[in-house]
């Protein structure tokens, strides 16, 4: 998937095909990990066709890029009807151990005011929501913390950087 930059620059998804890992899948909702990142995008349109985690104490989700890149956007795709309260809470890390107690976090989605997420949103609308950052590592840890509590259901993900 090729995406064009503000300044005319020519991106690459750098999660194309990467390596996806996390705790168990729901058993409600099976589809593999791998689907984040396969490049079909607008093709999921009901929360049983994206990857969700069993609801746990520890829910995370892990995107393996190969190798240590910058990375300047992350395009993110919730699942239409557990947008709300499964993207609530959720932290971002970015690092080059795969572990979101040694990496570093860069953004939290309670901090980012541009997305379209909310419990009015319509059934049937898949809005991206786009994080900008400057974030360098390997790997990108979507992480909630107990305290939030429930599961992670994303449709997609995309990563864009050098």
């Amino acid at each position: 998937m090729i995406m064009a930059h503000t300044n005319g620059t020519i991106l690459e998804d750098l999660a194309l095909n990467a390596e996806v890992t996390g705790i168990p899948n729901h058993t409600d909702y099976p589809v593999p990990y791998s689907a984040l990142v396969d490049g079909t995008l607008g093709t999921r349109t009901s929360k049983y066709d994206c990857p969700t985690t069993e609801a746990s104490k520890d829910p995370h989700i892990t995107i393996n890029l190969r190798q240590e890149k910058t990375i300047t956007l992350i395009v993110v795709t919730a699942s239409i009807s557990h947008r709300a309260p499964n993207f609530k809470s959720l932290e971002i890390y970015v690092g080059n151990t795969g572990n979101y107690a040694q990496d570093s976090l860069i953004t939290t989605t309670n901090t980012v005011q541009s997305y379209p997420i909310s419990p009015t949103v319509p059934k049937g609308s898949q809005s991206p929501i786009l994080l900008g950052l400057a974030a360098t590592g390997q790997y990108i840890t979507f992480h909630k913390t107990y305290s939030s509590g429930g599961s992670i259901a994303l449709c997609h993900v995309q990563v864009y950087g050098e």
